[in-house]
């Protein structure tokens, strides 16, 4: 499975909408969760995207207003 953050919010619609089409509360709870899980898992790697995007940015910074 691939795990870059549109195709996890792809799976995260995906079981959401399986959740709203079930038959019984139980079985919607576990698919929301399973929604959640997935939307969250997008979060983290759209994050780890961004922090290897420009891993030096904040340090420069932190040079430039102590050394000022």
């Amino acid at each position: 499975m691939s795990d870059s953050p549109l195709a996890l919010r792809m799976m995260a619609a995906k079981f959401a909408q399986l959740a709203r089409n079930a038959a019984d509360t139980q079985e919607a709870g576990r698919l929301m969760a399973q929604a959640r899980r997935y939307e969250r898992l997008a979060v983290e790697a759209e994050r780890a995207q961004r922090q290897q995007s420009r891993p030096t940015e904040p340090a420069d910074k932190a040079k430039t207003r102590s050394e000022s």
